[in-house]
């Protein structure tokens, strides 16, 4: 299944990008970390945020971060 974040996934989602970035793990990425970034990025929004479940476990995560990219004259954005 796969569906928006809810309330409690940040658990699962920060477990597999542990799992699967040796950085995060390295680094020691915790749930609250994860959760802080809402707070300091406004591009980074919970809802935005989508996961995969199998069996009541979180197994994939993919993020919409909202940036405001430029290049030279051009400006593109990623939009919800």
């Amino acid at each position: 299944m796969f569906r928006r974040f809810r309330d409690g996934d940040e658990v699962g989602i920060v477990s597999v990008m542990r799992r699967c970035f040796s950085g995060y793990d390295r680094w020691g990425l915790t749930v609250k970390d994860w959760l802080y970034y809402e707070e300091v990025d406004d591009g980074f929004r919970r809802d935005l945020a989508y996961v995969a479940k199998e069996g009541g476990r979180v197994i994939s995560h993919i993020h919409v971060v909202l940036r405001k990219l430029v290049f030279g004259r051009a400006v593109a954005t990623t939009e919800a």
